[in-house]
């Protein structure tokens, strides 16, 4: 039996027969009691449901880490910069003190923040790596000169002094070293001595050594910091050698000890020498959050050139050897 309602549904469609028949099954679908889904239907709708909000939160979750990640490496970037701004100004203060103790002038090395003087006043910067303090802003600045004269000239050196240096630094490489290093020369028997010139042009940079067969990149980075191109000496200068390659000059013990006993009195190293010299000078800054960057540069210092300080070219920054 049906209900008053659907008849009178229908008693509303004969009135208007003008209507389409689609309008009319729309209209008495409307009419119909309202039915639940079926349990199948919920489950989908529920799974449907969860794997939106897993996406969602998924999705949120990678966008909440990549921001993170960017502030980080924009945070890293700003330290880094921060840190070879005052590594460089490191060398920059540098070549002013050269600059001013080499023509006779006095100066007080010391950085912006005065209650931490690094060179007193009645003295002259050592050219052996001796390693001095720098303040720049809040970073800790540690700057060292190297007088070219006093290391380890690779295409001019005697080979007992090669060899001797070669096996106090690297001993377990020295003469894999020692081989690769004098396979740019060759024995020439004149008057009886040996003489040792370069069998090629030899080495322009101390980075020709890399790729050299047996030396390897922890071998290159432990002799570098010793070695140069930019002098002719058949032994290091010892008196401006840094202490490792002082230690490993083959010396005798009276000799040793007297020279030994001049690089203490020599510390001021006055007069400024009159002849001009090949510096490496080096700094490395260390800021508080433990970022650090480091700079080094090749300088010849002549007192009776303008300026007196002149840039040759900038260096890799090798690591600070350990006294």
């Amino acid at each position: 039996m049906k209900s008053h309602g659907v008849t009178k549904s229908r008693a509303l469609l004969a009135v208007f027969p003008f209507t389409s028949v689609a309008f009319q099954s729309s209209f008495l679908s409307m009419r119909r009691p309202f039915r639940f889904p079926k349990s199948n239907d919920r489950g989908v709708a529920l799974f449907a449901a969860v794997w939106i909000a897993l996406v969602i939160t998924i999705f949120a979750v990678g966008v909440t880490r990549e921001s993170r990640t960017a502030t980080s490496i924009a945070t890293y970037h700003l330290q880094a910069s921060r840190a070879e701004a005052a590594a460089r100004s490191g060398l920059v203060w540098l070549q002013s003190v050269l600059a001013a103790q080499s023509r006779g002038i006095r100066l007080s090395a010391a950085g912006p923040d005065r209650s931490r003087p690094s060179i007193p006043l009645n003295r002259q910067i050592r050219l052996d790596g001796t390693e001095y303090a720098w303040a720049y802003a809040d970073a800790d600045v540690r700057v060292r000169v190297e007088a070219e004269a006093g290391k380890l000239a690779l295409n001019t050196a005697e080979p007992d002094v090669l060899r001797a240096v070669l096996s106090s630094l690297v001993p377990g490489e020295a003469e894999a070293v020692l081989n690769a290093v004098l396979s740019t020369r060759r024995q020439d028997h004149r008057t009886g001595k040996i003489a040792w010139r370069l069998q090629r042009p030899g080495f322009n940079r101390v980075d020709d050594l890399i790729g050299l067969k047996g030396i390897s990149a922890k071998t290159f980075a432990t002799l570098a910091p010793f070695l140069t191109v930019e002098t002719s000496l058949r032994q290091p200068d010892p008196l401006l050698a840094q202490t490792p390659l002082f230690r490993a000059l083959p010396l005798d013990d009276d000799t040793r000890r007297q020279l030994r006993t001049e690089r203490a009195l020599t510390r001021s190293l006055e007069p400024w020498p009159g002849r001009p010299m090949a510096l490496t000078l080096r700094a490395q800054a260390s800021l508080s959050d433990g970022t650090s960057a480091t700079a080094a540069v090749l300088v010849k210092v002549n007192p009776g050139a303008d300026p007196p300080v002149q840039i040759i070219r900038p260096l890799p920054a090798y690591p600070a050897p350990a006294d």
